[in-house]
This record gives C-alpha cells, sequence and structure tokens, in this order.
C-alpha cells in the first residue's frame, strides 16, 4: 500500500509534472517575447525583496450569514505595489486533496496609507477556523513558489 505512496518513480513523476514541465513551458513562453516578460519579473521580485517586510495585516473580520462565512481583511503593503500580491483564505484539505485556496476581493482602500480591504465569501460547510487568510506574491507569468516562497499568514 506504500509503494505507490513513497516510491522514487511517483516521486520523479510528481516533481516533473509539477516542476520541470510548468519551468520549461514559462521558458519557451519568455523567450518568445523578447527581454519584455523577464524584466518585468525582474522588477517585480525586486520590488518583493525591497518592500516584503512592510505588509501587515489589519482588523480580519467573519460573520456569518446562513450558508456563507464573508471575510474582510485590512491589509497595509507598505511602498509595495497591490497588484504584487495576492491576499486569500487558506484552509487545508480535508480529504488529503489540494488545500482550499480562496483568492480575496481587493476592495476600498483605506484612509491615509497603502492599505486596502479584501474580501471573500466561501460556503459555511466548514468551521470559520479553518480559513486563514495569507498574502502571497503574484505575477502573472511568475510560478509561485517555485520562482518566490514569501508568504505572510495572518496571526
Amino acid at each position: 500500500l506504500l509503494t505507490p505512496a513513497f516510491s522514487a518513480t511517483r516521486c520523479v513523476r510528481e516533481y516533473t509534472d509539477k516542476h520541470y514541465v510548468p519551468l520549461a513551458a514559462a521558458y519557451r513562453r519568455r523567450s518568445l517575447d523578447g527581454h519584455g516578460t523577464g524584466e518585468s519579473l525582474l522588477n517585480w521580485r525586486g520590488q518583493l525583496s525591497d518592500h516584503w517586510s512592510e505588509i501587515r495585516f489589519g482588523a480580519v473580520q467573519v460573520e456569518t450569514e446562513g450558508e456563507e462565512h464573508r471575510f474582510r481583511a485590512e491589509v497595509y503593503l507598505g511602498e509595495l505595489n497591490p497588484d504584487a500580491v495576492h491576499v486569500e483564505l487558506y484552509a487545508e484539505s480535508l480529504d488529503g486533496g489540494d488545500p482550499a485556496r480562496h483568492v480575496m476581493v481587493r476592495g476600498e482602500p483605506l484612509a491615509g496609507e497603502n492599505a486596502w480591504s479584501y474580501s471573500a465569501t466561501v460556503w459555511a460547510d466548514r468551521p470559520v477556523t479553518d480559513f486563514t487568510p495569507r498574502v502571497i506574491p503574484w505575477h502573472p507569468e511568475a510560478l509561485v513558489p517555485l520562482e518566490t516562497a514569501e508568504i505572510l499568514w495572518y496571526k
């Protein structure tokens, strides 16, 4: 029973499918547009490096109404461009599959700083405590977490 889960063949196949193949496809896409994507990724990566430590959560609120949980989170980004990140709700898988990840929608800016209100609604088929807001890097051409591994969890 354990061989399929822990065999070298499974490890190589999984690593190839999750890492090598996506990176090869990204390389092909990036090489077609000259330096545009590479330059954009380099600028994005530099911005993350320079400003990631400035990110912090403010208030997080949750309302349960009927069959839905509504989450609202304040996120302070310092000097980081809000388009350089996604704020999402994360919950571990219940059945050993992929975790639940819900990208939160950026709403109104908060007064005075580079801060934003983010919101998301999920079905109330799981307890509120299963979900945790987090900030992760985001770029349309980046393979996260392969190309950058920053993450900020709400505590």
